[in-house]
């Protein structure tokens, strides 16, 4: 679930004691960009120096990273707000690259120097922003635009969770806008919260998933960007003619949307899934898998008031199976026959039977895939449309979703250099919470870093055969510089060269995704497949049991502790399951772990509580 790092509650601000308006309620989640609009004079700047403790609250509540401002020193602020102000001449000549330094105040203890770690910090910043050559140069002969650069870059350096910048783009020329808008989009990626005001409605079209239009002393509209950067908004914020404002900001109206952005990098930079053959061929050498990666996965989700979970992209189970015997019952996908009956098989050895497998793709028919509390798609999201398998997923689960990608590739990049291969840089994470914030969806974001696919390999063709698998043939020429590699750093050659990163993005589904169903989880006509119009109640009620040595237990933080029916499988009562909705109930056993091929589209889901319509398309990323 989303975390406020600023919450203001009728907070109300102004100078000598005199209120610039009405109390101010918002909270900044994090990894959000929130905008702040308003004509001159109606008290963005002195809101954000309020928020920074830089002037005093006339009342309300303020609070950063859970506690009362009031009650934190400078030190513990500084680690978690950055500032850029909108205006800063210098009196005295510092370099460039020692005001960035001075973001690395809090770092560097009393008396002490700025170290190594600090200058790298300072030089990153500035060279993230493309100024590296100003580093030599003094503070106070740089041009406005440049200070303002170098402003940022300090903040950059502070690196904190949150940052605050009053007017960010205004003295910048085109070329170095684009670049401050690629840095925050490159931060919200990276989890950080912003706040920040504008004067430029295009550029809060473009990075921010909220907007706050403030004026006539108070909050006017406060909403997804797309939704209060409208002509009629604006208009009347500023006073000025609708019309003109369209002819005038176009790009309000033709900014391409970040679900069409992955589209079109895909089409670009295309990285094809392996064949659902290629994963049967390696179905019978996967085991119970408890990676870092697993484990990672698994502490991340909240079980809390769930009985059911949608595994997209399943495999052998590596997260099915564990999951099985913390919820009464598993709906696993996957493209690949062989590793649903590995799963099978895996299943049967541990005695679960509340596992049903379903062969499906991403972009088959989902139809007959239960509606399951949870879904989860882990290391199976590299399709052409992230956002038709987002929609998918909030369509199929009732209470949360969790998804991984990868950030960077499957492979260190000096290895794939080092073949003569190009490059297939793949979607940056930050489109996929794009999409999600479109939908006025505010996700979490974490990573789970992991060792290289090619750690552990016994001698170099073991892991030319695992280079080969991840990028395709290549010719004896770069298996020898291949081999060079290999044998030149034992220890890097056993690390398999750098880590892996997968980003973890979790939501609670919003109530627009379950629009298509009824209070009682039955989908509306459209949703339900053919044969099925006139059975509204086909396979509701199953009952939630724990099975034999699982008894359900009042507030079970892992499950939903359901109380166990009667001997012969039926409940003798009706449930509420959630305050969501009541069904009766029916078997205890639910429908076994039989595979069920693509084609059963007619077939009755087992409940539309815990099951509903649902298909996977594996990629290059492996399973589970």
């Amino acid at each position: 679930m989303s975390e406020a790092v600023l919450e203001l509650r009728a907070l109300r601000y102004g100078h000598q004691g005199r209120a610039l308006g009405e109390p101010l309620t918002l909270s900044l989640q994090r990894g959000e960009v929130l905008a702040l609009l308003g004509p001159n004079g109606c008290g963005k700047t002195t809101l954000l120096r309020t928020l920074l403790g830089l002037l005093p609250a006339l009342g309300g509540e303020l609070r950063v990273a859970g506690q009362a401002l009031a009650l934190q020193d400078r030190a513990a602020l500084a680690a978690q707000l950055a500032y850029v102000p909108q205006a800063h001449a210098g009196a005295f000549a510092y370099r460039a690259l020692d005001v960035v330094l001075m973001g690395r105040a809090r770092q560097v203890a009393l008396f002490a120097l700025p170290s190594a770690a600090d200058r790298e910090a300072a030089m990153e910043a500035l060279q993230r922003l493309g100024i590296a050559d100003l580093a030599a140069r003094p503070y106070t002969l740089l041009s406005g635009g440049e200070r303002q650069l170098v402003l940022i870059a300090r903040a950059l350096a502070q690196q904190t969770p949150v940052l605050v910048m009053d007017e960010p783009t205004a003295s910048l020329d085109f070329g170095n806008q684009r670049r401050v808008l690629r840095e925050i989009e490159a931060l919200k990626a990276r989890g950080v919260a912003v706040l920040m005001s504008s004067h430029q409605p295009e550029h809060a079209a473009r990075v921010a998933d909220r907007v706050a239009l403030l004026g006539d002393g108070r909050l006017q509209v406060l909403g997804p960007s797309r939704e209060v950067l409208r002509a009629e908004n604006l208009a009347a914020l500023y006073g000025v003619d609708a019309a003109e404002l369209r002819r005038s900001l176009p790009g309000l109206q033709s900014e391409p949307d970040d679900g069409e952005r992955y589209r079109e990098h895909m089409r670009r930079h295309r990285v094809l899934p392996k064949p659902a053959a290629a994963w049967d061929g390696r179905a019978k050498d996967y085991g119970r898998d408890m990676s870092d990666y697993v484990v990672a996965f698994l502490a991340a989700l909240d079980l809390r008031g769930a009985c059911s979970l949608l595994d997209v992209g399943s495999g052998p189970g590596a997260l099915a199976l564990p999951l099985a015997s913390r919820l009464d019952q598993v709906v696993a996908l996957d493209y690949s026959p062989a590793m649903l009956e590995r799963l099978q098989q895996r299943a049967e050895a541990e005695g679960l039977r509340n596992i049903r497998c379903i062969h499906r793709a991403w972009e088959q028919d989902w139809r007959d895939v239960p509606v399951c509390d949870i879904a989860i798609a882990s290391r199976s999201t590299l399709v052409d449309d992230l956002e038709a398998a987002v929609d998918k997923l909030n369509r199929h689960a009732r209470l949360r979703v969790y998804l991984t990608v990868l950030v960077g590739g499957f492979i260190d990049a000096e290895i794939v250099a080092l073949l003569g291969l190009p490059s297939q840089p793949l979607p940056d994470p930050h489109l996929l919470l794009g999409m999600l914030r479109q939908r006025g969806i505010l996700p979490e974001l974490r990573f789970i870093d992991t060792d290289s696919r090619l750690k552990g390999c016994t001698d170099f063709d073991h892991f030319a055969a695992r280079v080969e698998w991840s990028t395709g043939p290549f010719d004896a020429a770069a298996r020898e510089r291949l081999r060079t590699w290999w044998a030149a750093d034992p220890v890097r050659a056993a690390r398999g060269g750098a880590r892996m990163r997968w980003a973890l993005v979790s939501w609670s589904v919003p109530a627009v995704s379950l629009r298509r169903f009824d209070p009682q989880g039955v989908p509306h006509e459209e949703d339900v497949p053919p044969g099925r119009a006139d059975q509204p109640d086909a396979g509701r009620g199953l009952v939630h049991q724990r099975r034999a040595g699982r008894a359900g237990q009042s507030g079970d933080p892992q499950g939903c502790g359901r109380a166990t029916g009667q001997a012969d499988g039926r409940s003798d009562r009706t449930e509420a399951h959630d305050g969501q909705h009541a069904r009766d109930g029916a078997r205890a056993d639910g429908p076994g772990i039989g595979a069920e091929p693509a084609s059963d589209a007619g077939a009755a889901p087992a409940c539309f509580r815990c099951a509903q319509p649902g298909d996977v398309r594996r990629d290059e990323r492996g399973h589970g």
